[in-house]
């Protein structure tokens, strides 16, 4: 049971990197920092919550091109997760792997971020995704276990 909750989990990431990946590639030519600024206010978020000014200031920096190349990667990263959350549904091993190793690459990232930045959200996010780790870890081992005494 806990395999599906991983599987909707991965199900829900893929369809967000989706959802970015259609709106960096819909933008065009248009201003990206103020589509970024009206996104935030149609999501009804606070403008001056710390999230999303940085969302604001790091939009303004951003090319079309590169936003356009972050949109191509997401769109690659949310078929990924929704396939990764396909398989894992199907309780296939190999889907087992590949979520421990694609969930596993963010834990460094997740821990910096948590140790420049803390904050209850980020600590969440890092223990979440540890948790998910670990939990598929022995879900491998238990399989292979199994396989042993057969």
């Amino acid at each position: 049971m806990g395999l599906r909750w991983v599987a909707m989990l991965e199900f829900v990431k893929g369809a967000l990197f989706l959802l970015f990946a259609l709106g960096a590639l819909s933008l065009g030519q248009r201003d990206i920092a103020r589509a970024a600024n009206t996104l935030i206010l149609r999501l009804h978020i606070d403008p001056t919550w710390p999230y999303a000014a940085k969302l604001v200031s790091a939009t303004s920096h951003l090319t079309h091109s590169e936003l356009r190349m972050l949109g191509y990667i997401a769109l690659g990263l949310g078929i990924l997760r929704i396939l990764e959350g396909y398989f894992l549904w199907q309780a296939k091993h190999w889907a087992e792997w590949l979520a421990v190793i694609s969930s596993s690459i963010y834990l460094p990232f997740e821990l910096n971020h948590y140790m420049n930045e803390p904050s209850g959200l980020a600590a969440l996010i890092f223990v979440v995704n540890l948790a998910i780790v670990g939990y598929l870890v022995l879900v491998i081992y238990d399989n292979h276990r199994k396989k042993k005494s057969h």
